[in-house]
């Protein structure tokens, strides 16, 4: 071990890169910034009572340091003071201690302890971010907020106490912290901030107080152990993918006053089987509900205006929708690759939504509906065989027709059924001279009947597709080219 002794004298000098031990003189009364920053071979420190303040920077990128008393006369710790100290493993902060500096134990990722003096009002930004082994941290009732990022990346950290006495926790203060199982938020802290508990993967319980008005933007991001939560009514506003990713939360009750679900708020929540809106409502974002995969049902309140771009996209199994007469816009990409939906009620005979009669085909077609328009004929030999599932709507101002074109039937049920021939409507569409163009829409919905022959001919579909005068060239290209096999039947 090789000591060396810090005087006012050495305060100008270079002090050697092989110094272990370093003992600070009773001379001294300030670290000044930076004074020891970078000796990485350095293990130990013994600071005098003589010193006051622990200023910017001093130990900074230490990395083998491990130990240091500080004296009950300190009443700073600057930033960045102890930064990348990465050896450092406890640290006693004495009672004396006023303020501690932003970054000022920056990723002393050993330290396992900490308990804040009873002097500090403030834990400052990056105070305790990267300090992965920490999993005990003790905040006196003096605190009164918490800084952005100033637990991040605490990965071993799986609870911690906050008094009541902090008023403001900033953005990302808890962000990446793996471990952290349960918090109980202070109730006079009034907003949740962005990304507050991002990625903390082992969240399970979170307690809202009414405090809170806002929820900010990814707040709970891929707070994946989140099952349920439960948001105060004195919430008006929920931030851009505040709950996106959390793939195991299974339910939520929306607070009353809420005037619009943002974009994302509810993405990839996987296993989210049911959301209660408020008639407060009025507005629904993109992507709000995206890829909710065990979302059977919603109940949308009459207060909805709008519904925007990707706002239930790929919800798979939900079955059916009811738009709401108050609904003045609905993007046309709103329910695209919903597979199972089988209903979706339009009741505003007296409202006009922006969109056309070709938005609505168009988002019904991606969804697995066909007019019946383009299939009468077709459809009055299956319907009654088999459940079809409508959109219904009043609306006389486009002028369509009310016994006709304003049905549109689930191809994925009809395109299963057989009728009274054992027939399927792939088969039967074909004998009918159908065009490939509308065919097409029944081949899709079951793609397997192409292996089938017709029952009652004996004749693979291409085959059938070329008898007759309405013998369609490019059914018989397409039917064949999804089938070769069947050249051999």
């Amino acid at each position: 071990m090789t000591t060396f002794i810090y005087t006012r004298e050495s305060q100008h000098n270079t002090i050697p890169q092989e110094v272990t031990h370093l003992k600070i003189d009773s001379s001294i009364i300030s670290l000044h910034s930076y004074c020891f920053q970078g000796h990485e071979n350095l293990i130990s420190v013994e600071i005098p009572d003589s010193v006051t303040a622990v200023e910017e920077g001093a130990f900074a990128n230490c990395t083998s340091l491990t130990e240091t008393k500080l004296p009950s006369s300190i009443t700073k710790i600057g930033k960045f003071a102890f930064q990348n100290c990465w050896s450092l493993r406890e640290i006693n902060l004495p009672k004396s201690i006023k303020a501690i500096g932003y970054s000022a134990f920056l990723e002393c990722r050993n330290l396992k302890s900490i308990t804040i003096p009873e002097l500090v009002v403030e834990i400052r930004a990056d105070t305790f971010n990267g300090c992965r082994s920490l999993t005990t941290v003790n905040i006196p009732p003096s605190v009164t907020s918490i800084g952005n990022d100033a637990f991040a990346r605490c990965n071993s950290l799986t609870s911690i106490h906050l008094p009541l006495s902090i008023t403001e926790i900033g953005f990302f203060a808890f962000g990446k912290c793996d471990s952290l199982i349960s918090v109980d938020i202070p109730d006079l802290v009034t907003e949740i901030r962005a990304q507050t508990f991002f990625g903390c993967i082992r969240l399970k319980s979170v307690k809202i107080p009414l405090s809170i008005t806002s929820i900010g933007n990814a707040a709970f991001y891929i707070c994946t152990s989140l099952t349920t939560i439960n948001l105060p009514p004195t919430i008006t506003e929920i931030g851009l993918g505040a709950f996106k990713g959390c793939s195991n939360l299974k339910s939520v009750t929306l607070p009353d006053f809420l005037s619009d679900i943002s974009a994302e708020t509810f993405s990839g929540c996987h296993s989210l089987t049911s959301v209660k809106i408020p008639s407060s409502v009025t507005l629904i974002r993109d992507g709000a509900f995206n890829m909710c995969h065990s979302l059977k049902d919603i109940e949308l309140p009459d207060s909805i205006k709008y519904i925007f771009r990707d706002a239930f996209q790929g919800c798979i199994i939900l079955e059916r929708i009811n738009l709401p007469k108050s609904l003045t816009y609905m993007d046309i990409r709103a329910f695209e690759e919903c597979t199972s939906l089988r209903s979706i009620e339009i009741p505003f005979p007296n409202n006009t939504i922006k969109a056309s009669h070709d938005t609505f085909q168009s988002v019904l077609t991606k969804a697995g509906f066909f007019s019946k328009c383009l299939s009468c004929e077709l459809l009055n030999r299956y319907s009654k065989s088999c459940m079809c599932y409508e959109l219904l709507y009043s609306l006389s101002s486009w002028g369509w027709n009310k016994d006709c074109g304003s049905s549109f039937y689930d191809w994925k049920s009809v395109a299963k059924t057989k009728d009274a021939n054992g027939r399927l409507p792939l088969i039967t569409a074909i004998e009918m001279g159908w065009k490939w163009a509308e065919l097409q829409n029944v081949f899709v919905s079951n793609m397997a009947a192409i292996e089938e022959p017709d029952i009652v001919t004996g004749l693979a579909p291409f085959m059938l597709a070329a008898i007759g005068s309405k013998s369609d060239l490019e059914s018989i290209y397409h039917l064949l080219n999804e089938n070769p096999v069947a050249i051999q039947w």
